[in-house]
């Protein structure tokens, strides 16, 4: 074997040279010769040449077996008499390139998968899969993160280990004896190589390779953001067949930079989305108190409003005298229960801010409770209940605040009363060792297991609970448990759904629990007056028959000739469960219309199918099934569908009014409204219904034509789209059947010629790639993910760039010139993303230089900062140029100047500079080459 000075660095420094000058070639190269050896006897024996290109050979140059890739080929030397007496070799070492491809699909699928992820858990699952098993560069993978106390690591995800017997610890502490120096490598944030593999593990594997890994290297995951730290630790790896030199090193800082920002966008996303559940839980339950609150507020303020707008409008005559006291009465009943309302509100408002310290003075309060409670005795007894009060007499006083004491009874037996329809309602107070317990137990329908954590929460109500109304703003349950906290006690509550629920208060006797200074001193909330009163006629007038119904009162409060005659009168159905607002908009309605009055939803449905009637006015807050619930079942039934609906309701604003209308109703009326608008929103919507129902047939045709309209415009943009598809895939498609009808020619000879059928399975193989790329572009193209913006100095991932790229640079015989400024401002981008336009633009330039022989292959990349607060960057070449029609064109999909160009890669590029808020574009130059150049926006902290 004989060989020039640049063949030389081919044998290493492991001995061979000069050994090897002069000597077989079997002696130099052992570990090969199986396939040089079959090489050579071919080109000697038979005088053809061979060619191969980036052939793996394992060479043993450097006192180990190295994975190196060559291009070279084999050539006959013939003798004066023709002979083949010898072999030319010409060979080109092509391992950077062949690793430096390969390193980068790897980072360029981790990044692109791992930007998809929503979850820390997700982001490491998807690492695992793209190192996935046998891989050269990173046998194996082990991946941990910090705990939240920073005492230990989770193992997160491992890759790689499937086929071994090791098995990796879930938890490691962080002190030092966990075998992989993980401890180390968090407290100095440095990388680590451990030499000695061996000795710390059972054999691991080594990818493709057959002997085991020896070595691997611990890199810490740094945090993202200003603060300094380490979120976790990487462990990979070494290829045994690879020196870990510079470039091999930053590979595994790129992977473990990755992911570090998978892991921070994952963690970002999630704090993102808790804060959203978060805040979302926080509006749920400030939309529920405020629609509580407006429909308890409105309802009673519309039953004193309404009928003192009748009263001023009315002549006082002594017809109207009987009339006249029982509006009056609902004036009083409804003005009761609106002071409880706010009296229970300013209480609550008042615990909240820490404004209230009670008076704690000694009662009786066997007695006192026995007094409160019995204010329910005809309220029970109307509804058919047994009441029980037990309180005998205790040892001693008990000291209470005798207006929060109040509260609570008459909060825990109303609440009974509410939800119990038959059996028993039982108020027991006992001592209780030190204590003394308060019990309110019922056979009402019960509370689910499942909802007893949150009873006491403010503003809380079991969804679909029955009960005798459905009045109520969620905060009694939660005032009784803060009164009895400020009592030094506790509330709790047991239930066993559709047998009954037990409360028990429990607070203790004597003062030592009790503030000192609050302890017979004058008290600062102020006396309320008239709370039994309040509840006992809310209770009262949830029963059946609460209100006197005496005949209909002829009036009229809009012009008497626009009553229509009995046999043209119209049905209007009323629903609602308030018994005072039922009864006063049927007196409204009567004289106009034939009134049929329902107490809920359910009712009212029934009512519907039994007798059509022309329109519904209905409660929106109803028991059994509410408005909504009414609206859709009316909305689903053939035969009521056209009916229309009228949702009369206490809750305020527009976005209350926006969600009846889309859910259905034809119009929205807000407590409080007045009786002229009352009747004049009842008769536009009988006069709508009509015109409604000729229309909608024209509607329906017009939502059709639409329909077919919107098809043929998007079959229309799908063929043009198909085109262009078919157009891109149709010429590789085209040379994989040349090729295969060569092949068969080759192969079907007398004597099948196998080179050159390899050949034609080549060029097959080329296109069938040429086709997955197009493919993989145009879905790269219709991809809208989202970008993962960091902040970053566009020059860093210029110079990653350039590392990744130096193979091509050096195989394409290109010199680069860096102009980078300095210094510049950050930006807020996605990493991965510019990384991919970078490349692009350098490989664009490579490319078009490919055919220069005449002149130097010089490639510019420069950056700097415009005035306009944006950063600018370029890359020049000196290749063939870009006329200035094409320059026009140059970013269109599927458009390509190259012979060989899909026209897609200059297209993505300008959708990832605009997404990011910047511009692209391109200049020709003269005589040749071109131009490309981009900006975008200074982050917005620096341009401040």
């Amino acid at each position: 074997m004989l060989y020039n000075d640049a063949w030389r660095p081919i044998l290493g420094a492991g001995g061979k040279h000069p050994k090897a000058l002069g000597s077989p070639g079997i002696e130099v190269w052992p570990e090969v010769w199986d396939i040089l050896g079959a090489q050579l006897d071919g080109v000697l024996k038979g005088g053809e040449a061979t060619w191969s290109e980036d052939l793996l050979l394992p060479l043993e140059r450097y006192g180990y077996l190295e994975e190196a890739y060559f291009t070279y080929s084999y050539s006959p030397i013939k003798a004066a008499d023709g002979r083949v007496g010898g072999a030319f070799t010409a060979v080109f070492e092509t391992t950077e390139r062949v690793l430096s491809e390969r390193r980068m699909q790897i980072l360029r699928e981790l990044a692109a998968r791992t930007a998809e992820s929503k979850s820390v858990k997700e982001a490491c699952r998807t690492f695992a899969e793209v190192l996935g098993e046998n891989n050269p560069e990173i046998p194996f993978a082990l991946l941990y993160l910090v705990d939240d106390d920073g005492q230990g690591v989770s193992l997160a995800a491992s890759a790689g280990l499937q086929r071994s017997n090791y098995h990796p610890a879930g938890h490691l502490a962080l002190d030092g004896n966990d075998g992989w120096s993980i401890a180390r490598a968090v407290r100095n944030g440095e990388p680590i190589v451990l030499d000695d593999l061996h000795l710390r593990v059972a054999a691991l594997p080594a990818g493709i390779w057959p002997e085991p890994t020896r070595q691997a290297i611990v890199l810490p995951v740094a945090k993202s953001g200003q603060h300094a730290g380490v979120t976790g630790v990487l462990i990979g790896g070494i290829n045994p067949r690879r020196e870990l030199d510079v470039r091999y090193r930053r590979f595994f800082d790129l992977v473990a930079a990755q992911m570090a920002t998978a892991v921070a966008n994952s963690r970002a996303y999630e704090e993102e989305r808790r804060r959203s559940e978060a805040l979302a839980e926080i509006d749920r339950a400030k939309t529920a108190f405020f629609s509580n609150a407006s429909h308890e507020f409105r309802t009673p303020l519309t039953l004193m409003l309404g009928p003192l707008e009748d009263a001023l409008v009315r002549h006082p005559t002594a017809a109207t005298i009987v009339s006249e006291r029982r509006d009056l009465e609902i004036m009083h009943r409804n003005g009761l229960r609106l002071l409880k309302l706010v009296n229970t509100l300013l209480d609550f408002s008042r615990i909240e801010a820490g404004r209230v310290r009670a008076l704690y003075e000694p009662i009786d309060l066997a007695v006192y409770t026995a007094e409160v409670a019995s204010n329910f005795r005809s309220a029970m007894s109307r509804a058919g209940l047994r009441f029980t009060i037990d309180c005998p007499p205790l040892s001693g006083p008990v000291y209470v605040d005798r207006d929060m004491w109040e509260k609570i009874v008459l909060n825990l037996v109303s609440n009974a009363f509410k939800y119990t329809f038959n059996g028993e309602v039982a108020v027991v107070l006992r001592p209780a060792g030190p204590s003394v317990q308060l019990v309110v137990r019922d056979t009402g329908v019960g509370i689910p297991e499942s909802e007893l954590p949150r009873l006491f929460e403010r503003f809380y109500r079991v969804e679909g609970q029955e009960g005798r109304t459905m009045e109520g703003t969620g905060i009694g349950l939660a005032l009784v448990q803060e009164l009895v906290r400020l009592h030094g006690g506790t509330v709790w509550a047991q239930s066993v759904l559709g047998s009954g629920t037990t409360f028990t208060v429990m607070i203790p006797m004597g003062t030592a629990h009790l503030p000192r200074e609050r302890i017979g001193g004058e008290p600062t909330m102020a006396q309320t007056g008239g709370q039994a009163e309040a509840f006992v006629e809310e209770a009262l007038r949830s029963l059946p028959g609460g209100v006197a119904h005496e005949g209909a009162i002829e009036k009229e409060l809009i012009s008497p000739h626009r009553v229509a005659a009995a046999v043209e009168r119209a049905t209007v159905l009323v629903a609602d469960d308030n018994a005072d607002m039922l009864e006063y908009v049927r007196r409204l309605l009567a004289a106009r219309y034939d009134v049929q009055a329902v107490a809920d939803g359910q009712a009212a449905l029934d009512a519907a199918r039994a007798r059509r009637p022309d329109l519904i006015l209905t409660d929106v807050m109803m028991p059994r099934l509410d408005g909504f619930g009414l609206l859709q079942a009316i909305r689903r039934d053939g035969a009521l569908r056209d009916v229309p609906v009228v949702l009369l309701s206490a809750r305020a604003g527009e976005e209350a009014k926006v969600e009846g209308l889309e859910a259905g109703a034809d119009d929205y009326l807000l407590k409080p409204f007045s009786a002229r608008e009352l009747i004049a929103r009842v008769e536009a919507n009988l006069q709508l219904a009509r015109l409604r129902r000729e229309t909608s047939e024209s509607e329906r045709r017009y939502r059709q034509t639409q329909a077919e309209l919107a098809h043929i415009s998007r079959v229309i943009s799908l063929g043009e789209l198909t085109a262009s598809i078919a157009h891109e895939v149709q010429q590789p498609l085209a040379a994989v059947d040349n090729g295969a009808l060569a092949c068969r020619k080759w192969l079907d000879r007398a004597t099948p010629d196998l080179d050159e059928a390899r050949g034609c399975l080549e060029l097959i193989v080329k296109a069938n790639n040429r086709a997955s790329e197009v493919i993989r572009r145009i879905r790269t193209l219709a991809k809208k993910a989202e970008i993962e913006k960091v902040t970053l100095d566009v020059n860093d991932v210029i110079n990653e760039v350039i590392a990744l790229l130096e193979g091509e640079l050096t195989s394409h015989l290109v010199s680069l010139h860096l102009e980078l400024a300095p210094t510049l401002p950050t930006i807020m981008a996605d990493r991965v993303h510019l990384q991919q336009v970078v490349m692009n633009l350098v490989m664009n330039g490579i490319e078009a230089m490919q055919s220069v022989t005449d002149r130097p292959r010089q490639l510019m990349i420069q950056s700097g900062q415009q005035e306009t607060q944006q950063v600018h960057v370029s890359v020049t070449d000196c290749g063939v140029g870009i006329s200035t029609e094409n320059a026009g064109r140059l970013f269109e999909p599927f458009f390509t100047t190259k012979s060989s160009g899909m026209g897609m890669g200059l297209s993505i590029c300008r959708s990832i500079i605009e997404a990011h808020g910047g511009r692209l574009w391109v200049t020709p130059n003269a005589p040749f080459g071109a131009t490309f150049e981009f900006t975008l926006p200074v982050n917005a902290d620096q341009a401040a």
